[in-house]
C-alpha cells in the first residue's frame, strides 16, 4: 500500500512538474492591469488562433483553446479579455473562409451597405450640428 501511494504521489507531482510550453502554443498580448483589450486586438487574436490551428490541425474549440489561468490557476492574465470572444470570432471567419465565392460576395456586400449607411447617419449627424450652430 505505502508503495502504491508513493506512485501516485510521484504521479502527480509529475503531473505539476511538466511544463505546458512543451506540448502547447502560447499567445501573449502586450498589456498591463487595468489596459483596455481593444477591438483590433481580438481580431488579430482570432486570426493569429485560426491560422495556428489550420496550420497545426487544433480543433476550434473551449477543450483546445484555452486561457493561461485555465492550464495554470497561479497565471493571471492582466487584460480582460474574452477567450470566447477570440474563438467565436476564428469560428466565424473560419466558416466564412468555407462559403462558395459568390456567397461570400453578397455577405461582403451587405456588411458594405451597413457600413456605408452607419458612415452616411454619422455624417447627417455632424452636418445637423453644424448647421444648428
Amino acid at each position: 500500500k505505502e508503495e502504491r501511494e508513493q506512485a501516485q504521489q510521484l504521479y502527480e507531482n509529475s503531473l505539476k512538474a511538466v511544463n505546458p510550453n512543451l506540448f502547447s502554443l502560447s499567445i501573449e498580448n502586450e498589456g498591463n492591469t487595468g489596459d483596455t483589450f481593444y477591438e483590433s486586438q481580438y481580431i488579430d487574436n482570432a486570426d493569429l488562433v485560426l491560422e495556428l490551428s489550420d496550420r497545426w490541425l487544433i480543433p476550434l474549440d473551449r477543450e483546445h483553446i484555452l486561457a493561461h489561468n485555465e492550464i495554470n490557476a497561479g497565471k493571471r492574465c492582466p487584460l480582460p479579455l474574452s477567450v470566447d470572444r477570440i474563438l467565436k470570432l476564428a469560428q466565424e471567419k473560419k466558416a466564412f473562409q468555407q462559403k462558395p465565392p459568390e456567397e461570400k460576395i453578397e455577405i461582403l456586400k451587405i456588411q458594405q451597405i451597413g457600413l456605408l449607411q452607419r458612415i452616411l447617419a454619422e455624417l447627417q449627424r455632424q452636418l445637423k450640428r453644424l448647421l444648428n450652430k
